[in-house]
């Protein structure tokens, strides 16, 4: 590691310390969202630079560290990149960020079979929003048609944590 120094600054996650009270508020809904299966909408305001992403990603890594739920990241960034969106959200909930259009849809499948959803349509349209194939990808209203067919089966075998940062 000698000559790492720096380098090694941003590969860390620096903790979150106090914000007690807003991190016990987000804890209180996902708990109701678990314990009763109701759906909540939480919206974190506040100038830039207050916490508002750290206190999300705190919310989804707990989720994710307890094994209460699942969790999905979708950017919006004030300078549009292949990665913001809700399409490659699905490519890294699926594990299929990157790879190519036919692995996507075997993993689409994989995953929405465990789901018990045995549609060939949903994980071929799936693939096709996550890896457009060469021409038109879908339109905007069947993507959206897409997303929450496969956030459907996604929620309905555990609680799912959604986050869209700034949107």
């Amino acid at each position: 590691l000698a000559g790492a120094g720096l380098g090694l600054f941003g590969l860390r996650r620096l903790p979150l310390n106090g914000r007690f009270d807003e991190r016990d508020r987000l804890w209180a809904q996902l708990k109701i969202v678990t314990g009763r299966g109701v759906t909540r909408a939480l919206l974190l305001r506040g100038g830039a630079g207050t916490g508002k992403s750290t206190l999300a990603e705190w919310l989804c890594d707990r989720t994710e560290e307890l094994g209460i739920g699942r969790t999905g990241k979708a950017g919006h960034g004030e300078q549009p990149s292949k990665h913001d969106g809700v399409a490659p959200m699905l490519g890294r909930m699926l594990r299929a960020a990157g790879l190519p259009n036919q692995t996507v849809r075997w993993l689409a499948e994989q995953r929405l079979r465990a789901l018990g959803r045995t549609t060939p349509r949903l994980w071929h349209a799936i693939a096709d929003f996550v890896t457009p194939p060469l021409g038109p990808g879908p339109e905007e209203g069947e993507g959206r048609a897409i997303t929450a067919a496969y956030l459907s089966a996604e929620a309905g075998e555990q609680p799912l944590v959604l986050w869209f940062d700034d949107v």
